[in-house]
């Protein structure tokens, strides 16, 4: 499959996901009859989805040496969690029903946290990077490549 082909069906695959996000919130109950809750939990799925599609369309654009691989998985693997845990979230937003704020609290903090964790995997991906590219530096520089020459690889 090639990029092109990856990147449109990731792009589909998002915005049908979306697309359905938005009739089930719609279309469920009245729209009068929507609280401010449903109005941030709705947002915050919203959110979540786009955010998601984004890294997708992105990682999947963005060539991936070694280090690609620390950051498609955990990144992906992190934005996913967040997705579950925000959709999951939503589904019990009633809970929340006296304490709307408190909703918004646990909501701000997994995003926070998302991040947080998706720049410490950048980080690590960059490190990676560095190690590489020196590793194969000392390598030319000793003459110990594959082929058993100086400078050749």
């Amino acid at each position: 499959m090639n990029k092109t082909t990856k990147i449109l069906s990731g792009a589909a695959i998002g915005v049908i996901t979306i697309a359905v996000t938005c009739a089930i919130f719609f279309l469920t109950g009245t729209n009068s009859g929507k609280t401010a809750l449903d109005w941030i939990s709705f947002a915050f799925v919203l959110l979540a989805e786009g955010v998601l599609l984004g890294s997708v369309l992105f990682l999947t654009a963005k060539p991936s040496p070694s280090s690609g691989t620390i950051i498609r998985a955990g990144i992906l693997s992190s934005l996913s969690i967040y997705w579950v845990i925000t959709a999951v979230l939503a589904l019990f937003r009633n809970a929340f029903e006296h304490s709307p704020k408190g909703f918004l609290l646990i909501q701000v903090t997994l995003l926070a946290a998302v991040a947080i964790v998706s720049i410490l995997l950048n980080m690590l991906a960059q490190k990676v990077v560095a190690t590489d590219e020196k590793a194969k530096e000392e390598q030319w520089l000793t003459g110990n490549s594959k082929t058993g020459k100086r400078g050749e690889f």
